[in-house]
């Protein structure tokens, strides 16, 4: 695959990770401008309403989401990096 392909896929995907981060960011501010309650109980699960905890519950499946991807290509990278770096056997070669 041509590199310009590759870059133009990676820049779609941050874009794209960057969007969904934007629009639950948005979701999430529902929240703050509506809260009523105590000020010590702010962000605790019992004060949230079932459409913000559905929010936050997207929040942190999408942080693992990310985490898979970032461990993926972290994987990748360094498998390739082995790859380059152990000297190659020769089939017929005793040692």
């Amino acid at each position: 695959m041509a590199k310009w392909k590759i870059g133009v896929m990676a820049t779609t995907v941050v874009v794209f990770d960057v969007w969904i981060y934007m629009a639950i960011g948005m979701a999430m501010m529902s929240y703050d401008d509506f809260y009523k309650g105590d000020p010590n109980e702010w962000g605790a699960w019992h004060t949230l309403s079932a459409f913000d905890k559905k929010v936050f519950t997207a929040w942190y499946i999408w942080h693992f989401v990310n985490l898979l991807g970032v461990g993926y290509i972290l994987y990748r990278l360094i498998t390739r990096w082995r790859n380059k770096t152990r000297p190659v056997k020769l089939l017929n070669n005793p040692n």
